[in-house]
């Protein structure tokens, strides 16, 4: 028997062999699923959101699309893995200029889809925006 038909599979809404690399190192670590065969793979999905978010709704959104694409593509998966990065912003009081934060998002659904999980990884401040800055001009700067 494969190790396809006996492992408990792992889908991550992404071929990005770093995001892939990423999914394996924490699945590897979790008690859950100690003494098993675990089988992470990516697929290429849409995140039918903008190509930059920002925001963080837009953000978790990307992040549910691509698990609920994985569960369409992969319905034999025990776990849709949905990753997405996006800008957000903060105003501390109405005299300062917005503060832009990097946050990736994690959406883990069952094959029910059922959400295991839903996790902000990481906040990474970037930089002040003055008031006359238009959010837009941030993404084409990519």
């Amino acid at each position: 028997m494969s190790l396809a038909a006996t492992a408990i599979v792992v889908v991550v809404g992404s071929r990005n062999p770093t995001k892939v690399a990423a999914v394996e190192a924490v699945v590897r670590d979790m008690r859950m699923f100690a003494g098993s065969q675990v089988l992470v793979e990516g697929v290429e999905v849409e995140s039918l959101v903008s190509a930059q978010p920002m925001s963080r709704k837009e953000t978790i959104e990307g992040a549910t699309n691509r698990a609920k694409a994985v569960l369409r593509m992969r319905p034999d998966c025990k776990f849709a893995i949905g990753l997405e990065a996006g800008l957000d912003t903060e105003r501390i009081s109405q005299s300062d200029d917005d503060l832009f934060f990097l946050s990736t998002w994690a959406v883990i659904l069952d094959r029910d889809q059922v959400p295991f999980s839903i996790d902000l990884s990481h906040l990474l401040f970037i930089a002040p925006c003055p008031s006359h800055c238009n959010r837009r001009d941030l993404t084409r700067r990519r």
